[in-house]
Protein backbone atom coordinates (compact mmCIF):
# COMPACT_ATOMS: atom_id res chain seq x y z
CA UNK A 1 0.00 0.00 0.00
CA UNK A 2 1.38 3.50 -0.77
CA UNK A 3 0.03 6.63 0.72
CA UNK A 4 -0.94 9.36 -2.03
CA UNK A 5 0.01 11.85 0.25
CA UNK A 6 3.44 10.67 1.12
CA UNK A 7 2.49 8.73 4.01
CA UNK A 8 4.68 6.05 3.31
CA UNK A 9 4.66 2.49 2.10
CA UNK A 10 3.47 -0.70 4.39
CA UNK A 11 2.45 -4.12 3.67
CA UNK A 12 -1.08 -5.04 5.14
CA UNK A 13 -3.55 -7.38 4.67
CA UNK A 14 -7.42 -7.42 3.21
CA UNK A 15 -9.74 -7.74 5.65
CA UNK A 16 -12.59 -6.44 3.74
CA UNK A 17 -13.48 -4.73 0.15
CA UNK A 18 -16.86 -2.78 0.79
CA UNK A 19 -19.80 -3.04 -1.76
CA UNK A 20 -18.75 0.78 -2.71
CA UNK A 21 -17.08 1.73 -5.87
CA UNK A 22 -16.33 4.83 -7.50
CA UNK A 23 -15.10 4.76 -11.06
CA UNK A 24 -11.87 2.38 -10.75
CA UNK A 25 -11.71 2.90 -7.35
CA UNK A 26 -12.52 0.28 -4.66
CA UNK A 27 -13.43 0.71 -1.37
CA UNK A 28 -11.44 -1.72 0.87
CA UNK A 29 -10.70 -1.96 4.57
CA UNK A 30 -7.36 -3.49 5.92
CA UNK A 31 -5.04 -4.17 8.24
CA UNK A 32 -1.29 -2.56 8.78
CA UNK A 33 1.09 -1.24 11.43
CA UNK A 34 0.84 2.17 12.06
CA UNK A 35 3.38 2.50 14.69
CA UNK A 36 3.72 6.56 13.74
CA UNK A 37 0.34 7.31 13.19
CA UNK A 38 0.91 8.45 9.53
CA UNK A 39 -2.37 6.06 8.07
CA UNK A 40 -5.79 7.82 8.87
CA UNK A 41 -8.90 5.94 8.43
CA UNK A 42 -10.10 6.94 4.54
CA UNK A 43 -6.93 8.13 3.37
CA UNK A 44 -6.63 7.62 -0.05
CA UNK A 45 -3.98 5.13 -0.74
CA UNK A 46 -2.90 3.19 -4.08
CA UNK A 47 -1.85 -0.56 -3.82
CA UNK A 48 -0.69 -3.91 -5.59
CA UNK A 49 -2.56 -6.50 -4.43
CA UNK A 50 -1.29 -10.29 -4.42
CA UNK A 51 -4.30 -12.93 -4.79
CA UNK A 52 -2.31 -16.02 -4.20
CA UNK A 53 1.32 -17.05 -4.90
CA UNK A 54 3.18 -20.43 -5.07
CA UNK A 55 7.12 -20.61 -5.64
CA UNK A 56 8.27 -22.88 -9.08
CA UNK A 57 11.18 -24.19 -9.48
CA UNK A 58 11.85 -22.02 -12.63
CA UNK A 59 10.78 -18.90 -13.81
CA UNK A 60 11.80 -15.98 -16.37
CA UNK A 61 11.16 -12.87 -16.78
CA UNK A 62 8.40 -12.33 -19.00
CA UNK A 63 10.32 -9.31 -20.44
CA UNK A 64 12.76 -11.40 -21.96
CA UNK A 65 10.15 -14.15 -23.84
CA UNK A 66 10.06 -13.37 -27.32
CA UNK A 67 7.91 -15.15 -30.58
CA UNK A 68 9.89 -16.73 -32.69
CA UNK A 69 8.47 -18.57 -35.88
CA UNK A 70 6.15 -20.75 -34.06
CA UNK A 71 7.37 -20.69 -30.77
CA UNK A 72 7.68 -18.90 -27.00
CA UNK A 73 11.66 -18.21 -26.66
CA UNK A 74 13.99 -16.98 -24.47
CA UNK A 75 17.70 -16.02 -25.87
CA UNK A 76 20.41 -17.90 -23.78
CA UNK A 77 24.01 -17.35 -23.31
CA UNK A 78 26.51 -19.29 -24.00
CA UNK A 79 30.02 -18.05 -23.95
CA UNK A 80 30.11 -15.05 -26.43
CA UNK A 81 27.08 -15.86 -28.13
CA UNK A 82 23.29 -16.36 -27.58
CA UNK A 83 20.90 -19.74 -28.18
CA UNK A 84 17.43 -19.44 -28.98
CA UNK A 85 15.72 -22.12 -26.44
CA UNK A 86 12.14 -22.82 -26.87
CA UNK A 87 10.02 -22.80 -23.47
CA UNK A 88 7.40 -24.70 -22.67
CA UNK A 89 5.53 -21.97 -20.25
CA UNK A 90 3.14 -22.86 -17.51
CA UNK A 91 1.65 -20.15 -15.56
CA UNK A 92 2.28 -16.25 -15.80
CA UNK A 93 1.70 -13.29 -13.42
CA UNK A 94 2.45 -10.72 -15.44
CA UNK A 95 5.95 -10.07 -14.46
CA UNK A 96 7.38 -13.55 -14.62
CA UNK A 97 6.52 -17.08 -16.26
CA UNK A 98 7.03 -20.31 -14.70
CA UNK A 99 9.22 -22.38 -16.80
CA UNK A 100 8.01 -26.42 -17.68
CA UNK A 101 10.79 -27.30 -20.09
CA UNK A 102 13.42 -25.95 -22.69
CA UNK A 103 15.90 -24.12 -19.99
CA UNK A 104 18.32 -25.41 -17.19
CA UNK A 105 17.75 -23.59 -13.92
CA UNK A 106 20.96 -21.25 -13.86
CA UNK A 107 21.09 -20.39 -17.24
CA UNK A 108 21.79 -17.10 -18.30
CA UNK A 109 19.33 -15.23 -20.79
CA UNK A 110 18.24 -12.09 -22.10
CA UNK A 111 15.82 -10.80 -19.56
CA UNK A 112 15.45 -7.46 -21.28
CA UNK A 113 15.02 -6.00 -24.83
CA UNK A 114 15.31 -9.37 -25.95
CA UNK A 115 14.19 -8.02 -29.27
CA UNK A 116 17.41 -6.53 -30.13
CA UNK A 117 18.49 -10.15 -30.72
CA UNK A 118 15.62 -11.30 -32.40
CA UNK A 119 16.23 -8.54 -34.55
CA UNK A 120 19.98 -9.79 -35.06
CA UNK A 121 19.47 -13.00 -35.54
CA UNK A 122 16.27 -12.69 -37.83
CA UNK A 123 18.80 -10.18 -40.43
CA UNK A 124 21.46 -12.53 -39.91
CA UNK A 125 19.23 -15.21 -41.68
CA UNK A 126 17.62 -13.25 -44.21
CA UNK A 127 18.31 -14.28 -47.62
CA UNK A 128 18.47 -12.15 -50.88
CA UNK A 129 18.15 -14.66 -53.32
CA UNK A 130 16.85 -13.73 -57.02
Amino acid sequence: IASATGGGKADGTIQAILPLATGQSVVARASIDNPEGRWRPGMTVSADVTISSRQVPLAVKESGLQRFRDFTVVFARFGETYEVRMLELGERDGTVAEVLGGIKPGTPYVSEQSFLIKADIEKSGASHDH
